[in-house]
């Protein structure tokens, strides 16, 4: 029932929204990320939702990031101790959520970093709708196959009330972020294939940060 409320949800960046609308919109978004996961493959007991500080801050997510928010990543990667970290680099996200997100993750990192856990741990960069690495750039390329491709749109698909969002800005052709998503990862396979190397559905593509 919550993903249907959401289509019915809209805010005016003007006028700050109700608390009972943002538990709703919170609420939302909490049970699309959980099937999204959960279309992977991915435990209940593996999956947690932060509830970042920031993102309490105001009604469009556009608070500072503070103590409190790399507090909680950090928490979460002491708890975890993870030999793989993967960041979201999407810094030319227009409405700045991403990047502060982000911004959490490296400063809880930098705190992190002299820990003994930490000298095994990878962290890796990937980007999402808002760009893509140059090929010179990436430093490791995860090949897909159209099962597994069709898998990763399938868990997009899950996030309802954000697959139909607007069109993105500067952007002609007028396609959806989501669906920006799906041709970034096309086009780097295509264009690895163009290089010489094996045909793919899709390619993800990663730089390494630490």
């Amino acid at each position: 029932m919550l993903a249907n409320l959401s289509s019915h949800i809209r805010h005016d960046k003007d006028v700050p929204d109700d608390p009972n609308i943002r538990f709703v919109k919170g609420a939302i978004f909490t049970c699309e990320g959980y099937m999204s996961c959960q279309s992977l493959g991915v435990k209940r007991e593996n999956i947690h939702e932060l509830s970042m500080p920031f993102y309490q801050q105001s009604p469009d997510g556009m608070g500072r990031v503070g103590e409190g928010d790399v507090a909680t990543v950090e928490q979460l990667i002491r708890q975890i101790k993870p030999h793989r970290i993967f960041v979201a680099d999407d810094l030319n996200d227009p409405y700045g959520t991403h990047e502060r997100a982000s911004r959490a993750v490296m400063l809880a990192l930098e705190n992190l970093k002299d820990e003994p856990f930490m000298q095994g741990c990878r962290v890796w960069l990937y980007r999402g709708q808002w760009g893509q690495w140059n090929v010179d750039r990436v430093e490791m390329a995860v090949p897909m196959s159209p099962e597994e491709f069709a898998l990763k749109l399938d868990a997009i698909i899950k996030h309802q009330s954000q697959v139909h969002d607007a069109p993105l800005r500067n952007t002609p052709e007028g396609k959806l972020s989501w669906q920006r998503t799906i041709e970034r990862n096309r086009n780097l396979a295509d264009h690895y294939n163009r290089l010489g190397l094996a045909a793919y559905e899709a390619i993800e593509a990663f730089v390494r940060y630490l």
